[in-house]
């Protein structure tokens, strides 16, 4: 069963590596539908035996990151061919590791059980959430349009991808966050905060990357700061690292 299920999520980043490579060189946003609608169809074949709750709590992150990278082959189009494939490479390498992960937690939530891979495996979750979000932000800020699409764009981003992020964590941690209702409350509050920090960033004359570095940035600090809280592990260095951050992320932006 374990080998089938390694199988799927091969087969599912092998269709992604085709249909991204595809993107790169025939750049169109109906092609990117249909192929992100392909790529979903694979995650809930691949992630099914987990039941309705949980495949749809495991497939958010992954959705997201689908749509972002799909989509930084359509903002980016004069990407050179070197560069094309090294993104497809990478964004595959990561999508797979991502998907063992995920793969990995639904295994234990589903069983009540702490494996050893588990931290690991968290641990790409935390750090592909914020690839896929400083890569969706990008995206999001090669669009103009006014602040609002901005604010409600990466508010759904964030908010799926802190649902994922929170659900996760929580998961082998006493009593098992797949076996109960999802708490919500700390990704409505992460969301609201980095969605009013995108809308403000929206007037600032830089280029997109920064402002999604920002953006990110921000989404990093509150993720940790919750985190740190709740684990009642916060400290005053901490706090200081953090502003640190934000502080010299400003900084870059009034520079840039």
């Amino acid at each position: 069963m374990i080998l089938s299920r390694r199988i799927s999520l091969i087969t599912a980043t092998a269709l992604f590596l085709v249909s991204l490579i595809f993107v790169a060189f025939f750049p169109s946003a109906t092609q990117v539908f249909l192929l992100l609608s392909l790529s979903a169809l694979t995650l809930v074949l691949a992630f099914r035996v987990f039941g309705a709750k949980l495949l749809w709590i495991g497939i958010l992150a992954p959705l997201v990151y689908l749509a972002s990278t799909y989509f930084v082959f359509i903002k980016f189009p004069l990407i050179n061919l070197p560069f094309k494939l090294a993104l497809c490479a990478v964004f595959s390498v990561f999508y797979y590791y991502l998907l063992l992960s995920v793969n990995t937690v639904l295994i234990c939530s589903l069983e009540n059980k702490s494996f050893p891979l588990l931290r690991a495996g968290k641990t790409v979750i935390y750090i592909t959430t914020l690839f896929a979000a400083f890569l969706s932000y990008t995206v999001i800020y090669k669009f103009e349009y006014i602040f609002i699409f901005y604010f409600s764009s990466v508010f759904a981003v964030t908010f799926l991808l802190s649902v994922e992020y929170f659900w996760s964590q929580k998961v082998g941690v006493g009593e098992d966050a797949g076996k109960k209702n999802l708490d919500l409350f700390e990704p409505l509050i992460i969301s609201i905060f980095v969605s009013e920090m995108a809308a403000l960033l929206s007037f600032f004359p830089t280029e997109a990357f920064f402002r999604a570095l920002a953006a990110s940035s921000t989404f990093y600090v509150l993720l940790g700061l919750s985190e740190n809280i709740a684990s009642h592990k916060i400290t005053k260095k901490m706090y200081l690292e953090y502003i640190l951050i934000l502080i010299i992320i400003f900084v870059i932006l009034v520079v840039a």
